[in-house]
């Protein structure tokens, strides 16, 4: 199996292309209502548009809505992915730091700038 690496330009991505479903998921369910109103809110908005649209409608809206969301689902996955490796990364680099720390602070090492006499 290759070695996974975090990649700083792949977590971001994927938190824009999460951002970007969220918001589609919102206009699918209650179109041209600000994202940033409260949850109660937004399901009373999305309720309304329900309510507009006919029995075959709210069908297509309802699987629009599901593939969506399973889509959102399987970002944010990714994105978990993403961040369990940047977190081992950042493990390990502490981990490293404080073993270079421990062998600078140990008696008897060469420190740079100064020769063993």
């Amino acid at each position: 199996m290759n070695a996974q690496r975090y990649e700083n330009h792949s977590l971001s991505l994927l938190q824009a292309r999460v951002a970007g479903k969220v918001a589609e998921i919102n206009q699918l369910l209650a179109p041209g209502v600000d994202p940033q109103i409260s949850p109660e809110q937004l399901q009373q908005e999305a309720g309304r548009h329900m309510d507009g649209l006919s029995p075959a409608a709210q069908e297509r809206l309802r699987k629009r809505a599901l593939v969506a969301y399973t889509e959102l689902q399987r970002l944010t996955a990714e994105m978990v992915q993403q961040l369990d490796l940047l977190s081992d990364e950042i493990t390990k680099v502490t981990r490293h730091s404080r073993a270079a720390a421990a062998y600078r602070q140990a008696p008897g090492t060469i420190r740079p700038g100064f020769a063993r006499l």
